[in-house]
């Protein structure tokens, strides 16, 4: 598999752009002005959390094929998994608490500190949502699947697939016959919706195709279209109906997340390149970027309203590019000087020991 697909990386810059506009429109929305640019994009937004996970899922199961059926693996994975994860998001929570504790009348502390200290730094499952980094409860479910797929390595590698397909079907079959998601927040985890993109990226990353230009561009418009009629099916005058309806949204985005992958990657692997190299770049830093965007826009809205900005359409359309400044520039500049050496640092590896210089035994003197 290949290490690195242009294409998958401008796909997180586009699931990266969406989700900043979606909460962006939902900071306008707040306004109550008499327009609203961004509220189309609240319909469906959201959705770029979808399109993450189906991209997770794929990237997961191409870097981690060669490795499936062998156990000794296994810790190494586990450390880049967590060294992915942990430290750039702690960084990132860091600056949000700070944040939270300027500009929030809320207390830090709340009624469980301990509690609620280890639940947030390590991202174990809750069942609200988290207080100072709202988008974290998607990295949970992030590290939920890498311990799923981690755990193949512990099976035959020809195991894989019927495991992945055995866990879909479980889920499915939860979500049609019981519908509702477990009290406990452990046991919902691994039945809830959600869990179908990742497999979804997963079976997409083992059965690899290839495509030509009309054929990517087919599925392209076929998951715009899966969404155009889906949304038509069920129209509302809120935006926000199906942001915490997993079920619903699966169901609408989730088909088209997998198909607009499975175009791009098999385009990609047709021979095709994508020359959107900001988007790509966009996508390198779209995980500083997601960490960090909502304390970014609190802290615009927070610094416009101390500057007075006016809401008229000129002054609106500034605002607008001064907000959507202050939600991706910190993220970017996370992911320059903090990120990147974070990931090189992980990539390190000792240098192999010299090898041992053997003596060269005397010649024996001819007989």
């Amino acid at each position: 598999m290949r290490e690195r697909y242009d294409t998958l990386q401008a796909l997180r810059g586009a699931a990266c752009l969406l989700v900043v506009a979606f909460h962006l429109g939902g900071e306008e929305a707040r306004l109550g002005l008499g327009f609203n640019p961004l509220k189309p994009v609240r319909w469906f937004g959201y959705a770029g959390v979808d399109l993450f996970f189906v991209l997770s899922g794929f990237i997961i199961a191409a870097t981690t094929r060669a490795d499936l059926g062998q156990p000794g693996r296994f810790p190494s994975y586990l450390f880049r998994r967590a060294w992915r994860v942990y430290p750039i998001y702690w960084v990132a929570l860091a600056a949000a608490v700070a944040v939270h504790a300027v500009l929030s009348p809320d207390p830090v502390l709340g009624p469980a500190p301990a509690r609620e200290a280890t639940d947030t730094l390590l991202l174990l499952p809750t069942p609200g949502q988290p207080r100072f980094l709202a988008v974290s409860w998607t990295l949970t479910y992030e590290l939920m699947f890498y311990l799923a797929v981690g755990g193949l390595f512990l099976l035959p590698a020809r195991a894989a697939v019927p495991a992945v397909g055995a866990w879909a079907g479980l889920v499915a079959v939860w979500s049609v016959a019981v519908g509702a998601a477990p009290a406990d927040p452990y046991l919902a985890l691994p039945v809830s919706p959600f869990v179908l993109e990742f497999l979804a990226g997963f079976l997409l990353a083992r059965f690899p195709v290839r495509l030509a230009g009309r054929g990517a561009v087919a599925l392209g418009l076929a998951a715009a279209g899966w969404c155009v009629a889906a949304l038509a099916v069920a129209p509302d005058p809120d935006p926000d109906l199906w942001v915490n309806d997993p079920a619903r949204r699966v169901a609408v985005f989730g088909p088209a997340a997998a198909l607009a992958v499975l175009a791009a990657t098999g385009w990609e692997r047709g021979g095709g390149r994508c020359g959107l190299r900001w988007l790509r770049r966009v996508g390198d830093a779209s995980y500083s970027v997601y960490l960090l965007h909502v304390t970014g826009l609190v802290v615009g809205l927070y610094l416009s309203i101390r500057a007075g900005m006016t809401h008229g359409k000129a002054g609106h359309v500034l605002w607008l590019g001064l907000m959507f400044a202050a939600a991706v520039g910190p993220g970017v500049l996370l992911h320059r000087y903090v990120e990147a050496p974070l990931l090189r640092l992980g990539r390190r590896r000792p240098a192999a020991p010299p090898p041992t210089a053997v003596p060269t035994p005397p010649a024996r003197r001819a007989a």
